[in-house]
């Protein structure tokens, strides 16, 4: 039995080391740090099968703590049982229909940042600043943001169970079943506020490219001299998503994801001339930017020089890749990076701004009041910046 027990942890530390960076006997020196924190955790598993009180299921701990090392690294990491990749590989990705909820993963939850009008969570009165902490019974703190995902997906007009913290009200806890369906709202939309053109947008993953060249080429015809996009609470969408609204902004290649090595696996080219609209550009964010939309605002800011505007971004550029382990598990990994063709990304930091436009809250009132100042910062900049340009063009 202890010779089982001592396999169980030998096992169990090679595989923390492959995870934290390398083989002991590859690269002593590198993790030496790593190997004596495998030294203590194997030390306290030892303590724990030999002296707690009851039995202890040394699988189910092991899965517990491999599970806390993945999700403690960031919202895309996890550690999936066997039964969880057969579920991984059976979901269908490219599900359309969900419940119209714009989420992120933080502190262990989902954080409702959007509920479209008229959506199947709006008539079940949820709201943006609720929790979502549990799927289908499953607490939300055990899984990834994209597994997350998945599993609010699926078939249209199919349902599925949602534990809901309401914080707004109290902190009322609330389980209830919603429909998903195939949305049907604008993914984005464009409004003229003097000589400013407004480019909201809300799904990165459903722009029609030739929908927005329309709106963009009819911009002149309406006195637009500027155009401020507006990507505030924008959460859905990737980077290659981005790209439906960047092939009208720039040209060449402009995104890439790259390994921890160095190694670029895929690189993103402009299918436009970038030529859709030349004027001044400017970007409002907020803390709820990310994704995609922070790949809009990071290349457009050193692309075309546009002016990011408001709070900075959520910092989001990872990518999750699947790993399979021999006993039919896995891991999913953050294990590659989003950048701009030149490098830069906005990881963890996110995307700052060049000029900071607080909401202060997150009302309806707040958020409009921080359009405003932004517009008029944004065009304050334009004009200080038009004497310089009449100059360097003569």
């Amino acid at each position: 039995m202890r010779r089982g027990r001592m396999l169980l942890l030998a096992t169990s530390a090679l595989l923390v080391l492959l995870v934290l960076g390398g083989s002991v006997a590859v690269r002593v020196g590198a993790t030496d740090s790593s190997y004596r924190q495998v030294v203590r955790f194997s030390e306290v598993l030892s303590l724990v099968l030999e002296n707690y009180v009851d039995p202890v299921d040394s699988d189910a701990l092991l899965q517990g703590a491999y599970e806390g090392m993945l999700n403690g690294l960031d919202a895309s990491g996890t550690f999936l049982t066997p039964a969880e990749m057969k579920e991984w590989q059976a979901t269908d990705a490219g599900a359309v229909a969900d419940p119209g909820l714009a989420v992120l993963k933080t502190y262990g939850a989902l954080q409702v940042i959007r509920v479209p009008h008229g959506s199947p969570a709006e008539r079940a009165s949820i709201v943006a600043g609720d929790q979502i902490r549990r799927i289908n019974g499953r607490p939300i703190r055990d899984i990834s943001l994209e597994q997350a995902l998945r599993m609010l997906r699926g078939k249209p007009g199919s349902a599925v169970a949602l534990g809901i913290l309401h914080a707004k009200a109290g902190i009322e806890r609330e389980d209830v079943d919603v429909q998903r369906v195939v949305r049907t709202e604008s993914a984005f939309s464009m409004d003229v506020i003097g000589e400013t053109a407004v480019l909201r947008v809300v799904d990165l993953s459903r722009v029609q490219e030739e929908d927005l060249t329309v709106e963009l080429a009819a911009l002149p015809g309406k006195s637009a001299r500027r155009l401020l996009i507006d990507l505030r609470d924008e959460v859905e969408g990737s980077p290659r998503d981005a790209m439906r609204v960047l092939n009208s902004f720039v040209s060449g290649d402009t995104l890439r994801l790259r390994e921890r090595n160095g190694k670029v696996v895929e690189t993103l080219k402009s299918s436009g001339s970038g030529n859709a609209w030349p004027g001044a550009i400017a970007v409002l964010v907020n803390g709820a930017t990310a994704g995609g939309a922070e790949a809009v605002a990071r290349v457009l800011q050193v692309r075309r020089g546009a002016a990011v505007l408001g709070e900075g971004t959520f910092g989001w550029a990872s990518e999750p890749k699947l790993f399979k382990l021999s006993n039919g598990s896995g891991l999913l990994l953050a294990a590659q990076l989003w950048e701009t063709s030149t490098a830069e990304s906005w990881e963890t930091d996110g995307v700052k701004p060049d000029v900071s436009v607080a909401a202060g809250s997150r009302t309806p009132e707040a958020l409009a009041d921080q359009l405003q100042r932004a517009l008029q910062a944004f065009e304050s900049r334009d004009r200080e910046a038009e004497p310089q340009a009449k100059k360097a063009a003569a």
